[in-house]
């Protein structure tokens, strides 16, 4: 790829060699594109509530503050761009609570947020989310704490 233009000839060129090689494959990614083209003002949404939360940001914060920046931040798109999740993830070394620090030192301790369609978050005992398309955001730790959006950062 040529960094000065920011092109994707070369990954242009592969998928045009993808659709060449199997009429099977271009007929699906075609089909499968045209419904995702009917998610994007979801998707769109969700996006827009990850920026203006500020999810990768406060993770990045928890990190630096209350892990001494030992964390890992992980984030994660999924279900065809309908949900987004980010997560921090730390050793038990790392941990500042003495209880938690002494477990093996192999085990991790993780926070995940995860915003989307309530319905995708896998929300423990929602029964009733099953159908529920409503944007939500998911937080799993400990504990599961879910709001439908709009939210502010600081819920």
């Amino acid at each position: 790829m040529n960094s000065e233009t920011n092109s994707w000839e070369e990954l242009d060129a592969l998928i045009a060699g993808f659709r060449e090689s199997s009429d099977a494959w271009s007929t699906s990614s075609d089909a499968l594109r045209q419904q995702l083209d009917t998610f994007s003002v979801v998707t769109g949404e969700i996006d827009r509530h990850f920026t203006d939360i500020g999810i990768y940001e406060s993770l990045l914060e928890l990190s630096r503050r209350a892990l001494n920046d030992a964390a890992r931040v992980h984030i994660a798109r999924l279900h065809y761009g309908m949900m987004r999740s980010a997560a921090v993830v730390w050793y038990a070394l790392d941990d500042p609570r003495p209880a938690f620090a002494a477990t093996s030192p192999g085990a991790s301790y993780p926070i995940e947020v995860r915003l989307g369609p309530r319905y995708l978050l896998g929300v423990e005992r929602d029964g009733g989310a099953s159908g529920d398309q409503r944007i939500s955001i998911l937080i799993a730790g400990e504990k599961q704490q879910v709001a439908t959006l709009p939210t502010t950062p600081e819920k």
